[in-house]
């Protein structure tokens, strides 16, 4: 399984200029409102916290209110606001991941019904979950719970879109998902992580998955602008444009310079400690950042070519 990604080109209106179909169950009214406002709809992307893009795999696209779009590893999702959300999905549904109330595949994009009129910022793709965030900042989950990363306390697998209550009191302002574990960054700037804790991914010191969201109390005092999940390691992006990572090192995945054991609370990455960072995006085992330098560098597992550096080879650590 790999991490999740996020498409800069997605969103309703690509679907429409595709030749996709979009139906709704319900009513085809709503439907044409949401293609009129994903039409009219600028599909630029929208900043994160710290004015950058958002990149992942199988995750979510940061939009600017309009249109979202994020593909999951073998699911798909598209939005358009028009006074209220109409979210589409399509793809495997064997997870509930869709959630449209079972566990059907669907070849053409459907209205996910229990969302109607909750306003949506951003959606995030898991190998066999999902989570949106809303213009509340409340956050919603859906689709396969092992390891507990649908974060309602129990490992249960949901098949329609559900508010994780444990957040209930904070603002959230980003979301994402790796294959097994969630995050969500709060207005203040502090970090929650849940789901599997395999590989140390969470940041709590340990190996241990948690089902509710938990604070990353080795981030605490530092405000946390982006965040990116890949398979087995996580990563953020502080206000001061600084870069910390934790999770599996193998193959140079959390960019430390070694490739034995695991992090398992967050570390900054002194490789890049004199530069910026403003963007970053995370796969299954490969993550890359953006300076403001406009300096691209890439680390991790080098297999087909991923980091960029003209061969197939490991990088431990981020390189130019």
């Amino acid at each position: 399984m790999s991490g999740q990604r996020s498409s800069s080109s997605g969103g309703a209106a690509a679907s429409v200029a595709a030749g996709c179909t979009l139906r709704e169950s319900a009513s085809r009214s709503s439907l044409m409102r949401a293609r009129a406002a994903a039409a009219a709809s600028s599909m630029s992307l929208s900043s994160t916290a710290a004015g950058a893009p958002s990149a992942s795999y199988g995750g979510g696209l940061l939009s600017g209110g309009t249109s979202t779009a994020s593909f999951g590893h073998r699911h798909h999702h598209s939005s358009g606001v028009d006074g209220g959300l109409a979210v589409f999905s399509w793809g495997r549904g064997e997870d509930g991941q869709l959630g449209i109330g079972d566990t059907s595949d669907q070849d053409e994009p459907t209205y996910v019904d229990a969302l109607r009129g909750v306003g949506v910022r951003q959606i995030a793709c898991g190998s066999g979950h999902t989570v949106v965030l809303t213009t509340d900042g409340e956050v919603y989950t859906w689709g396969r719970g092992d390891d507990g990363r649908l974060g309602h306390g129990d490992n249960g697998w949901k098949y329609v879109p559900r508010i994780a209550q444990s957040l209930a009191g904070q603002v959230i302002v980003q979301v994402t998902c790796g294959s097994y574990h969630t995050a969500a960054v709060a207005s203040n700037g502090d970090l929650y992580t849940w789901g599997g804790g395999m590989y140390g991914k969470l940041g709590h010191g340990n190996e241990s998955g948690h089902s509710t969201p938990r604070r990353v109390e080795g981030l605490v005092g530092l405000t946390v602008s982006q965040i990116a999940c890949g398979s087995r390691h996580t990563a953020v992006i502080t206000s001061t444009g600084a870069l910390y990572t934790w999770g599996d090192k193998e193959n140079g995945v959390a960019g430390h310079g070694d490739t034995e054991g695991h992090q398992y609370t967050p570390k900054l990455l002194e490789r890049l400690a004199g530069k910026r960072v403003v963007q970053l995006s995370a796969c299954g085992f490969h993550t890359g950042c953006l300076t403001d330098a406009a300096e691209v560098f890439t680390w991790g597992e080098g297999k087909f070519g991923r980091l960029g550096h003209g061969a197939e080879r490991n990088c431990r650590s981020p390189r130019l």
